[in-house]
């Protein structure tokens, strides 16, 4: 398989992990328990987070950077919108000791109201980043093989690409939003 075809793979599996969470946030809205740990609470710890800011971030500097920044615009977004469902069905009902002698630690219907309102807007989100990864996706298909090697040529061992072992290298090579920084 060539590079071009193991990212585009890496890309497509980590829209199928944003849906999952999608999924599981639902999930949560719904009333149904949930173990809220499992889902991912930072932008930078979800799966899609962490191919978005290490394969992503690749081409933050071409002339495609528009639709990585509307992706990365939109996934900030979502765990926004997250934050504020997680802020009305969990933080303010732990299932403490003390919280379950004075209190009920499920949410209220009017809670689940709230959140779902949230969620809501958190598809929204969602599906407009969906759109800025499948314009991201068409673009890279639209690519040449050669002219995408040549844009991670430098990238390749950073994001494992290809199944070979990197060659050690004296110098220590680091990647901010898209650029080279070599030490």
């Amino acid at each position: 398989m060539s590079k071009k075809e193991t990212y585009i793979t890496k890309l497509r599996q980590s829209r199928t992990d944003h849906l999952r969470w999608i999924n599981q946030i639902k999930l949560l809205v719904s009333g149904i328990d949930v173990d809220v740990k499992t889902i991912a609470i930072n932008e930078s710890e979800s799966t899609f987070g962490k191919w978005l800011y290490s394969c992503g971030m690749i081409f933050s500097t071409q002339n495609i950077k528009n639709s990585v920044y509307d992706i990365e615009h939109y996934f900030k977004a979502c765990f926004e919108d997250y934050l504020k469902i997680y802020a009305t069905l969990v933080q303010g009902h732990s299932s403490g000791f003390l919280s379950n002698l004075f209190s009920n630690s499920k949410p209220s219907q009017s809670d689940l109201i709230l959140a779902q309102q949230h969620y809501q807007t958190l598809v929204q989100t969602s599906d407009k980043m969906l759109s800025s990864l499948r314009l991201f996706e068409s673009q890279l298909l639209a690519m040449g093989e050669k002219k995408f090697d040549e844009l991670i040529l430098h990238d390749t061992s950073a994001i494992s690409l290809s199944q070979e072992e990197p060659e050690s290298v004296e110098k220590k090579v680091f990647r901010y939003r898209g650029q080279v920084i070599e030490e």
